[in-house]
């Protein structure tokens, strides 16, 4: 399943709410029985989708490390983005 550029990414988040590294993913990881794959979220897996990750890292929507990359829907980056500035990015 392809996704647009309004998909979000967890680096995106972190910087979009100035939060450290891995805030959005902490945040994500906490709530994944939430979650919906295809529908909340979307796994971009290295062996598959390497031409897309590497547009990501290039776009720099990704952190340079990302090996199978998360790509989050507009309701989903919404919920992880209202979490992180309640809770001044501490997950």
């Amino acid at each position: 399943m392809a996704h647009g550029d309004n998909w979000t990414t967890f680096r995106e988040l972190d910087q979009d709410c100035d939060c450290p590294k891995g805030s959005a993913f902490r945040a994500f990881k906490r709530r994944l029985d939430q979650w919906r794959e295809g529908l909340d979220y979307q796994v971009l897996e290295a062996d598959l989708q390497a031409e897309r990750i590497a547009q990501l890292k290039d776009q720099e929507r990704l952190y340079g490390n990302t090996i199978n990359a998360v790509l989050l829907s507009p309701q989903a980056a919404r919920v992880i983005r209202a979490s992180l500035v309640e809770t001044n990015c501490e997950h």
